[in-house]
C-alpha cells in the first residue's frame, strides 16, 4: 500500500481487513526516546492507529471504478477474527452484520443456487439389477442423507482437505507395499516414501509449515508401518 501512493486502478481489492491485520498491531520502539529531546510536537491519541488509518485511506482511494474489501472469519487461527474497525468506519455501521455468515450450509446454497441448476434424472433398478456403493458412499449416506445428495447425486465440487490428502497418499502407499508384497515383488522403504510423495498434494493445507510437518508425519508413519511389516511373520 505505501507504494501504490500516487497510482490508480480500475479496481482494487483491499484483503484481510481484520483486527490484528488491518490496522496491525502496535509495537513499542525498542529504544524509547525521551521527550525531551524531540523537537517536534508529539501527536494527541494513538499515532500508530492514526498512520494505519491514512494507510486505509491511500489503498481505498486508488481505485478509480470499483472498490472490494475483504475479510474472513477464520485464517487458520484458534479464534475467529473480527472485521477492522477501519471497514466500520468506511461504510459507517457500528458492527458488522454478519447475520449471512450465520446462515445454515442449505440457506447458504439456496441463496446462491442459479435458478437453472438441472437436476440428474432418478433412474430406478431393474428388478435383478444390482446396486454398486462403495465405502464412502455408505459412510455418507450414514452419517447424512442430504451429504449423500450434494456429493454423490448432485456432485457439488468440494474444497480440497488436508485430511483427505493426508489419508489418501498414505492409503496409496500401503496399497502399493501389499501389491508388491502379494506378487512376490521387492519393495524397499525407499519406494515406500516414493508412492507417497507420488501421490501428494500440497493443496487444502492451512501453510507451508503445517503440510511439512503433516508430510513429516506421514513419512514416519510409514516407515514404523515398514517395520512393523518385516517384523511380522505373515506372507500377504
Amino acid at each position: 500500500m505505501h507504494k501504490a501512493k500516487g497510482l490508480e486502478f480500475k479496481v482494487v481489492f483491499v484483503v484481510a481487513l481484520v483486527a490484528d491485520k488491518f490496522p496491525v498491531r502496535g509495537r513499542k520502539h525498542s529504544l524509547e526516546l525521551p521527550d525531551d529531546l524531540l523537537k517536534e510536537e508529539l501527536p494527541v491519541g494513538d499515532s500508530h492507529l492514526e498512520e494505519e488509518r491514512r494507510l486505509f485511506y491511500v489503498a481505498m482511494t486508488r481505485a478509480r471504478q470499483e472498490l472490494y474489501l475483504t475479510s474472513a472469519l477464520d485464517y487458520g487461527g484458534k479464534r475467529q477474527r473480527k472485521i477492522s474497525q477501519f471497514v466500520l468506519e468506511a461504510v459507517d455501521v457500528p458492527k458488522a452484520d454478519i447475520s449471512l455468515i450465520k446462515r445454515a450450509a442449505k440457506e447458504q446454497i439456496e441463496l446462491f443456487a442459479p435458478l437453472d441448476v438441472m437436476l440428474p434424472v432418478k433412474k430406478r433398478l431393474a428388478e435383478n439389477e444390482k446396486l454398486f456403493l462403495s465405502f464412502y458412499q455408505i459412510d455418507d449416506y450414514l452419517t447424512c442423507p442430504l451429504k449423500y445428495k450434494y456429493v454423490h447425486v448432485l456432485r457439488v465440487p468440494l474444497l480440497p482437505n488436508h485430511q483427505i490428502v493426508y489419508g489418501a497418499a498414505l492409503h496409496q502407499a500401503v496399497q502399493a507395499y501389499n501389491l508388491a508384497k502379494l506378487n512376490c515383488q521387492r519393495f524397499s522403504e525407499k519406494d515406500l516414501i516414493g508412492v507417497l510423495l507420488n501421490n501428494w498434494s500440497s493443496e487444502g493445507f492451512i501453510s507451508r509449515q503445517h503440510e511439512d510437518e503433516r508430510l513429516a508425519r506421514a513419512k514416519v508413519a510409514l516407515k514404523r508401518f515398514y517395520q512393523g511389516q518385516k517384523k511380522s511373520a505373515r506372507k500377504n
